[in-house]
Parts: structure tokens; C-alpha cells; sequence
């Protein structure tokens, strides 16, 4: 009895105090309200005096024509949001003790905050604008293949590189698919490596010439932003001063059809020669580089021997090495006229045929030989070449014929070529489902590269044509006998008009017509195209801005739709009549009222991406045939009918993340019988959907449900938030499309979610999970448990004021936790002392490869402890930024002696540590980074050092060390070592060492110390005055380039990609 008593008092004399300490803390914000609030007044001040500051410095940037750091764009959103904030609690008046108490916490809160936003504030400093994002050319053709110099080029190689050295305009003439553009590219790749440009942009210029869309091309080449309402000579001036800024630029013009005005375009001759920049022009015609004055190359054919090099090294071994074989391929290898662009597309189409094949290409491609031998050498290379064409199955044909309706060198979206292909029933099975359409893009698009047909775009998911593809295309599509005579072995029936050239002719048996970045000025009233099937009138100024009411009268046949970009708020009456159609798209138009869509009972995609539309119609409900409905980033969407959504029964995928989000309850208690709106269960019951992106304002609206059958989302973006800024904000990351197949946002705990949500995370496996600005104390642990996260891949935490711990292990447990999780992420959690309390079971973050804590100002002392790193042994990239608090980023102490940890840490990024003094604390014999490769440090005010000559013994793959703006440093190496005998430190993979502005740096190792770094290549030493070093006391065995601009903002790009939210990896591809 007598053991229990002495329990109870000691429990109690525990408890007691701790409640007594809450209780005071809490009865604080009423005594102390008015030191509260003038401490509040007074950092209110301080703000606006910092916003004032900085929004000087971003004026002064803008006019300088520079872009400012995305990070200062959002310090001032935050800090305007804030100061509304205040203002907003300063209108209500304090009456009695219960309002004196919430003002008196919320003044706390908002006094932490704008130390937080002055924290934030210190670390960009005056620096508010970012260097020019400048095009850097790779040593890759555009095909993706390694250029090859042969004795027929080298001699163009050799003068066109002289002439950039004395004159200002350099062109390059040669037919279509000789390799003019591959072979500028090599020469500016090689140019820029020899230093003889510091930048390089490329622009296409086209058969149709368009200014806007060349000045467009040439300022994001230079890092230049224009502003939508920039008329053509405000670009002009803008494009004019700032080359007048940049030197050793060289601006490559690439497909000049025809002479253009550079003056107009913002290109002053004279100005280049003053900066030492050129200009250097491609073009199928000698008379364009004349009347453009420069100092023109001709690029001939290949000759017979490097034609037949370049074809057999394409068409690699064959296992028929017989004579009559090699004879077949020689001969067929000459009829591609030494044209590189038909070499390889023909190699890449009969390299797996056998010898019966070759044998009857080659008798092709000699009758295709023009009869009257007129020498139309164009006319010979089109017939060549669709012999690659005359291969494909008809609906491969017609995917390739269909990627000549876009412009010029665009970059064509595989998911667009889908809903396309989808609408006209291009694919092989004509009843596909979304996501098989998706598939049959990629594997035709994937088939047409490796035939040489189709390039690969600048980005995944995308592909580009070559214009001399486009052409043959083109021609292939062109309603006329020529067209039919070269009619293809496919059973392809098509015809397009791809130029209208401001002039619309139209042909009755068009097949598809596209006006898409045409200089058309409108259309006409009607348009008698009763075959017609495809339309794309997208990024087009001008036919956009009215559609005549009969446009679409007589367009029966009409299949696939574009009008994105639509500046009228209602549609034309006649697109009611569109029968047949099956793919429309309304993306980013300012339509207010699309009732007239449900009359389009064949419906299969609908695209209504950023439009201005504030309603759904009740007659959307009679598409009974919509497999796909985008309405991605409408926020004009105020409420949707009830039964609406429930009544497309076919619908596939529904996107609707940035949008409307207010879901009725199922009782629909909340509203009257004649405004009540639709309720998730609507979407829930849709037996079809496998694609989910939605927004959730309310839990409630999941809640209350009560399903039979869990939903069979395959996919989905889910944010339940509560705050609108948040669900934009979380939007803007994901864009339509995810990295993740099932994607969750959330604004509280998994406790709080209804179990049949749980058991669909459970099942489905979600991979990625965002918590953002959750009021509740939150253990990330608990939630793994609660939420089946066993396949969980990322994890972010940001935007929160917790003063506990997010992992949190209270009881001892067996199972290990997060094994799959890959990223993790902490950012902004403000009272957050420790990361990690208790110990993590064993295997538990067993595949965790990034780590990323930033702003997380309360932290104090080790950002991590020996308990959390003993589960970090696949940890590859350490990412830390902003917590002011720590003073060491790993404790070693209590670590097991004779173990090694973080062995696989190849990356080490700490940036604005106001009070770290040291990377690790303990024994450094724990710390094995035999991987690392990277480490930065910028901004750490206290650190005096970076590494000891001990810990430098397991440094063997260091290869980039950056340290900049470290007020404290004196040393990167400290001898930790009693002997003072001569001391060995040897890194011998260091290739970049780079110090800026280290005022008290004085050596880079320990004076007794003998250092080798054979591998050096680039010192980069700025602002230290009493830095000592030379290159030479490094001993490598390169030639060291001593502050090389070019390869420092390489380096800095790859660091500052590092910096960005891990949302941007969470939100990438679908």
C-alpha cells in the first residue's frame, strides 16, 4: 500500500507542476496583453520597413530588366498577408477578458511569425534578382546522337568558325536534312568550351515568320521577361538594351526561309560588335544569306565514303556479312544523295530487314529517281525518304501525318497526340480507354524516333518533327495529284491545310486544317469542309478573339476541336451542330456560359483548363459519352448542380484540383433544396472514374458517406483543405500532372478521416503525403499507423506551429515505420525543438534517400541525433536551410563504437546557419563519408572550419567543396591531430574548390600538412583578402582554371536546383 501511496505522490508531483506551468503559460497572453501587443506594434514597424526595403530593390531590379528570385516574390506575398493580417485583428476592440486573451496569443503567434519573415528576409539580403537562365547548347545533335565530323564537313566547320571571329553576321546554306542546324550546334557546343562565348541562344525562325514568337524565343534565351501588355517596339527596346548588357553572346538564327529585319526584332548590328557577340543564321537558300550580309559557308553533301561510314555505323552488324548483302547496302546508301537526315532515317528503317527487303528498297528508291531527271533535288529527297514512311502500319502513319499540324520545331505533347488519336479513332483497337490511348502515343511515338521519323522533344513526354519531315509530311497531306501519285503502301487517306499565310483557301476534301500561330486575321462565315475532321485554331491572336455565329455550320464530320485561348465569353450557336465531335478543348478561354456543350451527345474529352466559366450547366449532365472532363484551375466555379457529375457514367478521369471545392454534405443540411450542389458521393459512385484530382474544403463531406465498395482511383490528387490560398498554392506545384500515381494533401491528422478513406489509402497505396498548416499536434509515427502508409515514398511537413516533436516513438515497438519513404521534408514548423524523439525500430526509414529541414527555427543544438542517424545508412542528399537554432548538423554522441553511419551521404548542402559552429559533434570517427561528393555551406556566420584532418581520411570522393558569405571561417581543414609531425591529406577526386567572400580565410589546410588533390581542375577564389594559396600548392595534375565564369554558373545552377521545394518532385509526371 504504502509502495502505490509513494507512486501517487510522485506522479502527482510530477503532473502538477507541469499543469501549473501550462496554466501560467497560457494565463500569460491575458496578463501580459499589452507587452504583447506593443511587442507586436513594434515588429509590425520593423516589417514594413523591411517590405519597404526590399521592394525598392525588386523595383530597381525590374527596371534593370532583370527576374527576381521566386524566393523574394514569396517573402513579400508572406509578408502583405501578414500585414493584412494585423490590420484585419486591429479593427475588432478588446471588451473583455476572453477577446483580451485571444488577441494576447494571436499577438505571440504573429510577433514569431514576422521574426520568422525577417529570419527569412537576412538571407537573401540586397541580392533579389537571379543570373539570366542562359540556353547552354549540349554536345548532342537534336536527334540525341553524338555529332560525327567527316571530311566533307570539316571544311564548312573551319570557315564558319573563322568568319565568327571577324564578322558580325555568319550564315550557313545547304539543302534541307544536309545537317546545317547539327552542325551549328556542335559549333557552338565546341565554342562555348573554348571560351570564345560566354552564352548561346538558339532561335527558330520557320518558313512563316512570326515576330513576337522570335523575340519570345530570344528573351528567354537571354533571361529576359516581358510584361503582357509590352507592345512590339517596347520588346524591341527591351531585346536592344539588354544585349547592349550582355557580352560574347552568340545568337544563333536557325531556318531563315526569307530575309528578316534583326532591327525590328531588337538585334542592333552595331551594338553586337561593340559586346563582341554574333549572330549566326541557317537557311536552305544562298540568296538569304547575301541579302542578310553575311559571310556565308556552303554545307555540301557528304561525299560517297563518309556516307557509307555514317550509314553502316547506324545500321551496326548484320549477320548476313556476305558480299551481294554489303553491295545491296552500299547502293541503297547512295541513293540517299549524301543527305545525313535521309542516311540515318533509311539505315534506322531496314537495319532488322533481311536481304529480300533491302533488295526491294533499293529497286524503289531507283524508280523513285524524278523521270525527266530535271535535278529537283528537294522532289528526290521526298521520295527517298517516304520509303521510311511506306514501312509504317496505317495508324502509325496517320499519328506521324497528324504531328505536321503543329508549328515548326514545337514541342508536341504525347498526351495531346492521345486525345487526338483518341477523337479520331487513330489507334489500332478503336475502343480504348484513356489510359490505353496514353499508352498507344508513347509506344508510336516511341517507334517513329527509333525510325528517325519523329524527334525527341526538349522535355519527357514530348516529341518534335524535323522541318524536313514536316515538309514531306505536308506534302504527303496536300490535296493534290501530286500527293495521290505518291500515295503511300498504307491505306492512308489524308488531307491538310497547315499554312494559311494570313490567306484562308480551303480545299472541300480537307481533312484537317490547322491555324495555329497563323497571322490569319479572321474567319469567314462559314467554312465548307464537310470532310473535315481536325481543327486547332489554338495561340492564335487574332481569329480567337470572335468566332462568326455559322462558323461550324457544315463541319459534320468534325471530330477534334481546339479553341484554347478563346477571348469570347460565349460560344458560337453552330457548335451546337457538331455532331461528331469527340475531343474539345476550351482551355484558358473566358467563356462564362458552356451550356450549350450538352447538346454534344458524342462528347469524349473536354478541356476547360483555366477558363473564366462560373457555373456548370445542368445540361453537362446529358454527356453521357465524357471519358474525360479537365477543369483543372477554374476558380470562378461557385457551386455544380446536384446529379450532375452522377450522371456521367463513361467519365474516366475528372480534374478539378484548383477549382471548385465545396462539396455538399450528403443531408445537405447546410443549404435549401433549390441551391443544393453536388456532394462528393457523387464522384465516389462514378463507376468508370480511375482518375481523381479534386479539392475537399471540408472533411465533412467524406465523412458522412456510406459506401458499399471502395472506388477504384488507380490515380489521384486529393487535397482536403480547408484554406483556398492553400489549395492554389499546392496547385501551382502540381500543375495536371504528378510524379506519383496517388497523390494527398492535407490540413489534418489521418485520425480525423472517414475509415473507408483509410481503407482506400490502404488499398491503393498513396505515395506521396503533404501535411500543410494543420492546427493539431501531429506524430508522424501515429499517422503511419492510422493511415496504412507502409508503401508511403514522400513525405513533406510545412507551415506549422508545433512545439513537439513530429516523430515521436512513446512506447517501444518491433514493426518498422516508413520503409519505402524515399524524400522527406520539414519545412517552417516554428516551435519545433526536436526532430526525433525515442528510437526508431530497427529497418525503419530503411530506403529514406533525402532529407530536407528548412526554416525550422526552433530547432537547438543537433539537427540530428545519434537516434535518428543510426536509421539513416541509405540517407544520399542533406538538405539544410534557415534553422537559426542549430549549432551542429549531426550528434554523434551515443553512437555504437565500431560502427560506421551515413556511408552512402553524397550531398551536404547547409545554407543560413546563423549559429552552427560545427558539422558534427562527437567522435569524428563516425562519420564515414567515403560517398560524398558535394558539400556547400553558405551563409554559416559561425563555423571557423568545415572538415578535421581526421575526418578528411574518408573524404576520397569529394568532388565539389563551395563555400560562400562565412563571415568566421579561417580554414576549410583544422588539424585535430596531437602529432605535429607533417601531416598527409590527400582528396583525390576534388575537382572544384570554390571560396567567396570569406573575410578571415586565410589557408585551406593546416600549415604541417601535406596536401595532394590531383584531380583539381577549377579554383574559384573571390572576396578573400587573405587567402594565400595558389594553384600550384594544390599539385594536381590538370591544368587548374583559376574563377572560370562560365563553369561557376554550372555549378551554381546545380546547386540552387537543390533549394526548391520537394513539391516540385512530388508534382512532375503523371
Amino acid at each position: 500500500m504504502m509502495e502505490i501511496i509513494s507512486t501517487i505522490i510522485s506522479c502527482a508531483g510530477t503532473v502538477v507542476p507541469s499543469l501549473c506551468e501550462c496554466l501560467r503559460h497560457q494565463c500569460n497572453y491575458l496578463l501580459h496583453y499589452g507587452g504583447n501587443t506593443s511587442n507586436l506594434k513594434f515588429k509590425v514597424e520593423a516589417l514594413e520597413a523591411q517590405r519597404k526595403d526590399v521592394q525598392v530593390l525588386v523595383d530597381s531590379a525590374t527596371s534593370a530588366l532583370k527576374d527576381i528570385k521566386s524566393e523574394v516574390q514569396d517573402w513579400l506575398k508572406s509578408a502583405d498577408e501578414l500585414l493584412k493580417e494585423e490590420e484585419e485583428a486591429n479593427k475588432g476592440c478588446c471588451l473583455n477578458c476572453c477577446s483580451r486573451y485571444k488577441l494576447g496569443k494571436k499577438a505571440v503567434k504573429m510577433a514569431s511569425q514576422i521574426d520568422n519573415l525577417i529570419a527569412r528576409r537576412e538571407r537573401f539580403g540586397s541580392d533579389v534578382s537571379q543570373p539570366p537562365q542562359v540556353r547552354k547548347l549540349e554536345y548532342r545533335t537534336a536527334s540525341g546522337e553524338v555529332f560525327q565530323i567527316f571530311s566533307s564537313t570539316e571544311k564548312a566547320l573551319r570557315k564558319v568558325r573563322n568568319d565568327l571571329k571577324d564578322a558580325s553576321v555568319v550564315g550557313v546554306h545547304g539543302m534541307g536534312g544536309v545537317g546545317k542546324t547539327t552542325m551549328v550546334e556542335h559549333l557552338a557546343a565546341t565554342a562555348l568550351k573554348d571560351k570564345l562565348f560566354d552564352h548561346v541562344v538558339k532561335v527558330t525562325v520557320s518558313q512563316t515568320v512570326n515576330l513576337i514568337n522570335i523575340q519570345n524565343q530570344l528573351a528567354r534565351g537571354l533571361g529576359l521577361t516581358f510584361r503582357n501588355d509590352d507592345t512590339e517596339e517596347d520588346r524591341k527596346d527591351k531585346l536592344r538594351r539588354k544585349l547592349i548588357q550582355e557580352k560574347n553572346v552568340l545568337i544563333i538564327l536557325d531556318d531563315l526561309w526569307k530575309p528578316i529585319d534583326l532591327f525590328k526584332v531588337g538585334i542592333d548590328v552595331g551594338v553586337l560588335k561593340t559586346s563582341n557577340s554574333k549572330i549566326l543564321l541557317t537557311t536552305r537558300k544562298k540568296d538569304v544569306c547575301n541579302l542578310m550580309d553575311s559571310c556565308e559557308t556552303n554545307l555540301d553533301q557528304l561525299s560517297e565514303a563518309d556516307s557509307w561510314s555514317l550509314f553502316a555505323h547506324i545500321v551496326g552488324t548484320i549477320s548476313d556479312d556476305s558480299a551481294e548483302f554489303e553491295s545491296i547496302r552500299k547502293k541503297v546508301a547512295k541513293e540517299c544523295a549524301g543527305l545525313p537526315l535521309v542516311l540515318q532515317t533509311i539505315a534506322k528503317t531496314l537495319r532488322t530487314k533481311d536481304l529480300l527487303v533491302w533488295t526491294i528498297a533499293l529497286d524503289r528508291l531507283k524508280q523513285s529517281r524524278p523521270a525527266n531527271d530535271d535535278n529537283d533535288e528537294e522532289t528526290r529527297m521526298f521520295l527517298v525518304l517516304k520509303l521510311s514512311y511506306d514501312y509504317l502500319k496505317e495508324w502509325q502513319a496517320r499519328y506521324f501525318l497528324l504531328c505536321c499540324l503543329f508549328p515548326e520545331d514545337h514541342n508536341i505533347s504525347k498526351e495531346e497526340l492521345a486525345r487526338y488519336g483518341m477523337g479520331l479513332n487513330l489507334f489500332e483497337n478503336k475502343t480504348r480507354t484513356m489510359e490505353e490511348a496514353r499508352g498507344d502515343s508513347v509506344m508510336i511515338a516511341d517507334k517513329l524516333i527509333d525510325s528517325g521519323l519523329l524527334l525527341k522533344g526538349d522535355k519527357e513526354g514530348q516529341v518534335k518533327m524535323h522541318d524536313v519531315m514536316r515538309d514531306m509530311a505536308i506534302r504527303i497531306t496536300r490535296p493534290s495529284k501530286e500527293a495521290q501519285t505518291a500515295s503511300s503502301s498504307s491505306d492512308v487517306n489524308e488531307a491538310f491545310l497547315v499554312i494559311a499565310d494570313g490567306i484562308l483557301k480551303v480545299d472541300a476534301n480537307y481533312t484537317g486544317i490547322s491555324l495555329m500561330s497563323d497571322e490569319l486575321r479572321s474567319l469567314p462565315d462559314a467554312l465548307d469542309c464537310p470532310t473535315l475532321q481536325i481543327l486547332l485554331l489554338q495561340d492564335n491572336k487574332y481569329i480567337l478573339r470572335a468566332i462568326p455565329d455559322t462558323f461550324f455550320a457544315t463541319m459534320n464530320a468534325l471530330k477534334v476541336l481546339n479553341l484554347n485561348g478563346l477571348q469570347a465569353t460565349s460560344l458560337p450557336s453552330s457548335i451546337g451542330s457538331l455532331g461528331n465531335i469527340r475531343v474539345l478543348y476550351l482551355d484558358h478561354s473566358k467563356l462564362k456560359d458552356v451550356a450549350i456543350l450538352g447538346k454534344l451527345k458524342n462528347l469524349e474529352v473536354l478541356g476547360l483548363k483555366g477558363s473564366h466559366i462560373e457555373a456548370l450547366s445542368e445540361d453537362l449532365g446529358q454527356l453521357r459519352n465524357l471519358r474525360l472532363l479537365d477543369l483543372t484551375q477554374c476558380p470562378y466555379i461557385k457551386t455544380i448542380p446536384s446529379k450532375l457529375l452522377s450522371g456521367l457514367k463513361s467519365l474516366e478521369e475528372l480534374y478539378m484540383q484548383g477549382s471548385f471545392a465545396d462539396w455538399e454534405l450528403v443531408d445537405g443540411a447546410n443549404s435549401t433544396i433549390e441551391a443544393r450542389k453536388a456532394s462528393f458521393g457523387e464522384l465516389v459512385n462514378l463507376p468508370c472514374l480511375t482518375v481523381l484530382k479534386v479539392d475537399i474544403s471540408n472533411v465533412e463531406c467524406i465523412s458522412s458517406l456510406e459506401l458499399q465498395s471502395l472506388p477504384n482511383w488507380r490515380k489521384f490528387n486529393i487535397c482536403l483543405c480547408r484554406s483556398k490560398y492553400v489549395r492554389s498554392k499546392i496547385e501551382m506545384f502540381s500543375g495536371s500532372n504528378t510524379k506519383f500515381p496517388r497523390n494527398l494533401v492535407l490540413d489534418l491528422s489521418m485520425k480525423k478521416l472517414p475509415s473507408w478513406f483509410l481503407d482506400l489509402l490502404s488499398e491503393q497505396s498513396v505515395k506521396s503525403l503533404i501535411y500543410t498548416h494543420n492546427d493539431e499536434v501531429l506524430n508522424i509515427l501515429e499517422e503511419y499507423e492510422v493511415g496504412h502508409l507502409d508503401n508511403l515514398m514522400s513525405l513533406s511537413v510545412e507551415d506549422m506551429d508545433h512545439d513537439a516533436p513530429l516523430m515521436s516513438m512513446k512506447s517501444p515497438k518491433e514493426n518498422p515505420v516508413f520503409e519505402q519513404l524515399d524524400k522527406l521534408c520539414f519545412h517552417h514548423i516554428g516551435l519545433m525543438e526536436k526532430i526525433c524523439v525515442g528510437e526508431l525500430p530497427i529497418g525503419s526509414l530503411a530506403k529514406l534517400s533525402s532529407l530536407e529541414v528548412k526554416q525550422c527555427n526552433a530547432l537547438v543544438s543537433s539537427l540530428l541525433s545519434s537516434n535518428l542517424i543510426k536509421r539513416l545508412a541509405t540517407l544520399k542528399v542533406l538538405n539544410v536551410n534557415g534553422n537559426i537554432g542549430v549549432t551542429e548538423v549531426f550528434g554523434f554522441e551515443g553512437l555504437e563504437e565500431g560502427q560506421s553511419y551515413l556511408k552512402n551521404l553524397k550531398e551536404l548542402r547547409l545554407n543560413n546557419l546563423a549559429n552552427l559552429v560545427n558539422i558534427w559533434k562527437g567522435s569524428a570517427g563516425f562519420a564515414t563519408f567515403t560517398n560524398l561528393k558535394l558539400v556547400t555551406v553558405i551563409k554559416c556566420e559561425k563555423m571557423t572550419h568545415l572538415f578535421s584532418v581526421s575526418m578528411c581520411q574518408s573524404l576520397q570522393q569529394l568532388e565539389d567543396i563551395w563555400v560562400e558569405d562565412c563571415s568566421a571561417i579561417k580554414e576549410i581543414i583544422e588539424n585535430d591531430q596531437a602529432n605535429s609531425s607533417t601531416i598527409n591529406v590527400e582528396l583525390p577526386k576534388l575537382k572544384t574548390l570554390s571560396l567567396q567572400n570569406l573575410p578571415r580565410l586565410t589557408r585551406f589546410y593546416v600549415h604541417n600538412a601535406n596536401l595532394q588533390c590531383p584531380s583539381l581542375e577549377y579554383l574559384h577564389v573571390v572576396n578573400c583578402p587573405f587567402f594565400t594559396a595558389a594553384t600550384a600548392d594544390f599539385h594536381s595534375l590538370n591544368q587548374v582554371q583559376e574563377n572560370n565564369e562560365q563553369h561557376m554558373k554550372l555549378l551554381r545552377k546545380r546547386i540552387s536546383v537543390a533549394w526548391v521545394y520537394i513539391r516540385e518532385y512530388i508534382f512532375v509526371k503523371l
